[in-house]
């Protein structure tokens, strides 16, 4: 069985792009306002969150292959906390990718520009939830001592 854990590798990219996220989806949807850019860049904010959906996706089943051996030194109840903080942390980003989608897709500038809003203000709805479900991720390894079972192998 290999000793290194994957969840560790893949968990940090979402969370640095959930960091990241609200600021670049703040800052496109006021310079598109402002006609500073088209409304057709917004499909950078289209690119993020499915980057963000994917790395979730990836992140998750890497976390799920952890857990029969995690479960082993950590309490069940805190695997699930976090487990079932990752999945609402993973609808969101959907919701969030969906609303981001369409408002890329409208012609129409004013229901563009509140589905813009909207995907803000999601954004950092998201944010919060990727700090809270990180939180859980780290009690897991400093609290509860998940790293304890990735200690030396016996050969």
């Amino acid at each position: 069985m290999n000793s290194i854990p994957l969840h560790p590798l893949f968990v940090h990219i979402p969370l640095g792009i959930a960091i990241v996220a609200p600021f670049i989806t703040l800052g496109q949807t006021i310079a598109i306002w402002r006609k500073w850019i088209p409304a057709k860049v917004w499909l950078a904010v289209v690119m993020a969150l499915a980057a963000l959906f994917i790395a979730c996706f990836i992140a998750q089943r890497s976390g799920d292959a952890e857990h029969d051996r995690v479960a082993q030194v950590v309490p069940h109840e805190a695997i699930e906390e976090h487990e079932e903080a990752a999945e609402l942390f993973t609808v969101i980003v959907g919701v969030n990718l969906g609303l981001a989608v369409v408002a890329w897709l409208l012609r129409n500038r004013r229901l563009g520009g509140i589905l813009r809003l909207a995907t803000v203000l999601v954004a950092f709805l998201m944010l919060v939830q990727a700090v809270q479900t990180g939180h859980r991720g780290g009690l897991l390894v400093y609290k509860y001592g998940a790293c304890r079972a990735y200690g030396e192998e016996k050969k």
